[in-house]
């Protein structure tokens, strides 16, 4: 055989590694903010100044929309959004790749703060990832369905 006909593994087959390295990646990376920055006992003035996404705010400070992403209210916060990141992120990783995943992730968020934002009142002050890890849910969802109805599984 030439190295192009080498037969690649399976990769819904193997141990899925890389994919739970980077989900253990972005969680330490969101317990150092909440840890290193929010503290304890924050208020919202914290989270404002932060880079929590701010109703009424949105079109004047677009970025928040992705910093808001990163600051959680507190451990426990950052804890079970990591956990939903693992149990969803790893099979889209595995189905659409590291760039679809996180372009899931990013949308999904930005996306979530925008409903998020408009759902509270002005000034209200929005945080966390929970938009970005409900839309690897639903890719999720639909990457299953769409499996389950290629190969003609019943409904």
């Amino acid at each position: 055989m030439h190295d192009d006909e080498t037969p690649k593994p399976d990769r819904h087959h193997a141990f899925p590694w890389g994919p739970i390295r980077v989900v253990a990646a972005l969680f330490l990376a969101h317990m150092a903010i909440v840890l290193a920055l929010v503290g304890n006992n924050p208020d919202f003035m914290r989270f404002r100044r932060l880079g929590g996404l701010v109703a009424g705010e949105v079109t004047e400070q677009p970025w928040r929309l992705l910093s808001s992403l990163f600051i959680h209210a507190d451990p426990s916060h950052v804890f079970w959004n990591g956990v939903s990141m693992l149990v969803f992120a790893v099979p889209v990783i595995l189905d659409i790749g590291y760039l679809g995943a996180a372009i899931v992730y990013l949308v999904g968020g930005v996306v979530g703060g925008i409903f998020g934002a408009s759902a509270l009142p002005e000034g209200g002050v929005l945080f966390g990832s929970s938009g970005a890890v409900s839309a690897l849910f639903g890719a999720w969802i639909a990457i299953t369905l769409l499996r389950a109805r290629q190969n003609g599984l019943p409904r």
